[in-house]
């Protein structure tokens, strides 16, 4: 079929033209399937499972065209960062261009979530955790959803990630919003159950347009069987039978690299793929990747930098969670680019990136943590993980020939066992992962969402969920209790509801362990001491989620120091306080996450993170993965501190701890971040401190030759340019503000009065009608989920709240019909505009004495900040 013909089915031939530039003129045989006889542009469910690089994506984007074409929005869900900044990069080129918004959404990409949640977007890459909560926020933003898309959809039998996935689909389903729902996976046993659970057609299809050929090496010889075919064969790579293993993955990869192909080894170990990577180089003789050295050149520089230069002045690189997230970026850019021809690599790499390996090679165990202790061991590779390791050989796009995927096995017996397994074998049927989640974190996520109003509600969503109520049968009862005594759920006349608090909870996505320990040190008077909150962060069940979390040593003068701090003591309510006065609790857990807290306050100091990484005895990958966690734990304590309505000073410790574990930076160097983030790299910021520039002013009115001389020519030049365009916005910004902003709350003194704006017109307004006014305002920005709505006693308390509003109209000039002060004649009023019509004069308004108002502006503020 070729793609042409998909003009009969709606899609316009701007769409169809980008296709074939981008794609080709035909479709593959899948894809044409899907879409005649399987429903793919129609309105039902959709399970597409079929081989790894077979063109489940493009089916996709062809329902995704529908969707748009319909005037609503589609959203493509995936498992991981990485997967998702790679979706984001490929449909951004694609469709931007085209006029449709493409939006990305993560742990750590902010910036367009706002986006997300107004419906300001056409295509959303979103990472399964990340959508969950946003429907926990706001189970509303499926109204403008049409199609769902899930890539990985096998990841709901994951350890990990499965019972996130689960949730989010319970609610999707649930919802009222029938929104139409895509999965991709792999071919998998047990797929008609989880059909039949999204009450989706099944579409499965056994093959692949480049064939793959799986199969076991063993004494220099490689036995496989065609995926397409079932054919078997046999190629003999060496002809020394006699080689022990480790020179006989070795010996392989050489034949192989003198052949031209491009390899992928996936290992069980971090330490393997450095080991063989440095044996492999000190035989093969490869071009340099060039352009890989420059771009790691200018990533912040790691422990594990100087040996990855080395490797790749041979060609060659290792790839795992050790190297930070922007080196692991940079060298699978590499990979792709032809330039690293030999990649040695953990699982890391194995989900659903587009890589050009011609031959796969693996080992069929992996290290992972076990159900009693963090600590690592090794275990069998799973099938998922079995099927994406082999399907990164022979990618659709990159390579024509046949992909090879090689077990490496150890003993004639080993052979046997694995080939039964993996080879013959079938996957095994698909199980939800629900228990892996504490009923009391399930039960809270549904009720705050809105997905379930009562206890049967409850019942009635987990019995029909795909991982049964079997783990949940007679427990959801207690779990409501149990928040009701939290004052997380509220329920009138049976009929249940988040609260303020439970909300935040289940927005953040923490556990109820966790919320109720931040709790519990909110309500004690905590101190605002740094240290002492980020081993609490550490010690959370969300950071002991994470197999790396055991990273982390520190020498016996560090827990002296720590020890003699006579002030921390003070404290024990915190963890941290009981240890240094008890030593006899200074258990090797506690070292290791004591360690982790000194290694975060550094990092958090702007210390280089080779420093850390020395003194400390943590890898660059999990420093950056603990702070990202602990950074998303103190944002949800200063949610949870707002709730509270503690003051302003204890949640701006939590949003600006935040901000220094989620950047490596000191607070103050903030304006500057915002400013140049894309151009600078973390080692750039303590530079630019040193010699005075510390805030975004310092920066602009900083000598050119002092910047160039600071950051080198490139940069400085590129800051300079920056800065020039951000003066240039301010000032088109600030006129169209003046034109477009229909009211100022100035807050200015005028005799007995407060000053507004109002559609270009300074008026003096009383102290009352100004303050109705301010929280009116207010609302628009701090009350969105109620859209602006304000309660009269939310005015203030008594039965007078109708005749201000009448005299705050007089005041404002506005006649009846004017209608921009609402009343719903239920006791709610709104102030009729956008909260981009509107403005807040922060300064004046700290400085009238009236306790209303400073709090006013100090809710805005903190909106500002955060």
């Amino acid at each position: 079929m070729r793609i042409a013909e998909l003009e009969i089915y709606g899609i316009p031939r701007l769409l169809i033209k980008s296709w074939q530039e981008n794609v080709g003129s035909e479709l593959l045989p899948m894809q044409e399937i899907a879409v005649r006889e399987h429903g793919l542009l129609e309105r039902g469910n959709l399970i597409v499972s079929a081989p790894t690089s077979s063109g489940k994506t493009f089916c996709a984007e062809i329902a995704m065209a529908r969707a748009l074409l319909n005037g609503q929005k589609a959203v493509c869900l995936v498992p991981l960062k990485a997967l998702a900044e790679e979706r984001y990069r490929e449909f951004s080129r694609k469709y931007e261009p085209l006029g449709l918004k493409t939006i990305i959404s993560t742990s750590d990409r902010k910036e367009f979530d706002r986006c997300f949640s107004k419906g300001d977007f056409n295509l959303a890459i979103v990472i399964f955790e990340k959508m969950n909560q946003m429907l926990s926020s706001n189970l509303d933003l499926l109204s403008y959803i049409d199609l769902i898309v899930i890539d990985e959809l096998q990841m709901i039998a994951d350890q990990s990630r499965g019972a996130v996935l689960e949730m989010s689909l319970l609610k999707i389903m649930h919802s009222k919003y029938k929104c139409r729902l895509l999965g991709l996976s792999a071919v998998l046993s047990g797929a008609k159950k989880l059909a039949a659970w999204l009450d989706a057609e099944l579409f499965i299809y056994g093959h692949r347009p480049v064939d793959l050929y799986q199969g076991i090496l063993w004494r220099g010889e490689y036995a496989y069987r065609k995926k397409n075919s079932g054919e078997r064969g046999s190629e003999r790579l060496l002809d020394d039978e006699s080689l022990l293993p480790e020179e006989q993955l070795l010996g392989v990869v050489d034949e192989l690299v003198r052949r031209g192909e491009k390899v992928l080894v996936f290992l069980k170990s971090k330490a393997a793929c450095r080991h063989y990577a440095g044996q492999l180089s000190e035989r093969v003789d490869l071009p340099p990747a060039e352009n890989a050295i420059q771009n790691l050149g200018l990533c912040s520089q790691t422990a594990l930098s100087g040996a990855l230069d080395e490797l790749l002045q041979r060609g060659i690189a290792f790839h795992h969670a050790d190297l930070s997230f922007e080196q692991r970026k940079e060298i699978e850019e590499g990979y792709r680019n032809d330039e690293i021809k030999v990649l040695f690599a953990t699982t890391t790499l194995s989900m659903g990136l587009n890589l050009p390996a011609t031959t796969v090679l693996l080992e069929p165990f992996k290290f992972a943590g076990g159900c009693y202790n963090p600590r690592a061991l090794p275990q069998h590779l799973s099938w998922p993980e079995y099927e994406n390791m082999c399907g990164r050989a022979g990618r659709l796009r990159y390579v024509s020939n046949p992909g090879k995927a090689m077990i490496l096995v150890n003993s004639e017996f080993e052979k046997e066992v694995i080939w039964s397994k993996f080879i013959e074998g079938r996957p095994p049927g698909l199980e939800g992962q629900l228990h892996t989640r504490e009923v009391l974190d399930i039960v809270l996520d549904l009720v705050c969402s809105g997905c379930c109003r009562s206890v049967n509600d409850l019942k009635n969503v987990l019995a029909r969920s795909f991982s049964g109520d079997e783990y949940l049968a007679g427990k959801v009862e207690t779990a409501v209790v149990v928040c009701r005594d939290h004052k997380w759920i509220e329920s009138e006349d049976e009929i249940l509801a988040g609260t303020a608090l439970g909300c935040v909870i289940s927005t953040f996505g923490i556990t109820a362990k966790s919320a109720e320990k931040a709790i519990s040190l909110l309500r004690s008077e905590p101190p605002m001491e740094s240290i002492l909150w980020l081993f609490e962060f550490a010690n959370s069940a969300e950071v002991n989620r994470n197999s790396s979390s055991m990273q982390g040593r520190i020498n016996s003068g560090a827990i002296s120091e720590l020890i003699g701090d006579f002030e921390l003591k003070e404290y024990p309510q915190f963890r941290l306080s009981k240890i240094i006065s008890n030593p006899e609790l200074l258990d090797h857990a506690a070292m290791t996450r004591i360690a982790q807290t000194l290694a975060l306050a550094e990092w958090c100091n702007g210390t280089a993170v080779c420093e850390i990484e020395n003194c400390y005895q943590i890898s660059a990958g999990s420093l950056m993965s603990l702070a990202e966690t602990c950074a998303w734990l103190s944002e949800s304590t200063a949610a949870m501190a707002r709730v509270f309505n503690l003051p302003r000073n204890i949640r701006l410790f939590f949003k600006r701890l935040a901000f220094m574990l989620r950047h490596g930076l000191r607070f103050e160097l903030r304006s500057i971040w915002k400013l140049g983030h894309e151009i600078l790299g973390r080692e750039d910021y303590p530079r630019l401190s040193a010699q005075g520039i510390r805030n975004a002013n310092d920066l602009v009115s900083a000598n050119p030759d002092t910047l160039e001389k600071i950051l080198g020519a490139m940069k400085a030049g590129k800051i300079r340019k920056k800065i020039q365009v951000a003066k240039n916005k301010n000032k088109e910004d600030k006129m169209n503000g003046e034109l477009a902003c229909k009211l100022v709350l100035e807050g200015r003194s005028n005799r007995d009065r407060l000053t507004v704006r109002f559609f270009g017109r300074e008026l003096p307004l009383t102290l009352k009608s100004f303050k109705y006014l301010a929280k009116l305002a207010c609302a628009k920005y701090l009350d969105a989920q109620n859209n602006g709505w304000l309660h009269k006693d939310q005015l203030e308390p008594g039965f007078n709240q109708a005749r201000y509003i009448y005299n705050l109209k007089k005041e404002l000039g506005l006649s009846k019909d004017q209608g921009l002060l609402e009343n719903n004649r239920g006791g709610y009023y709104r102030l009729n505009l956008n909260p981009d019509e509107i403005r807040l004069n922060l300064e004046n308004l700290k400085r009238i004495q009236d306790y209303e108002l400073k709090s006013i502006a100090e809710r805005y503020e903190n909106l500002q900040v955060s």
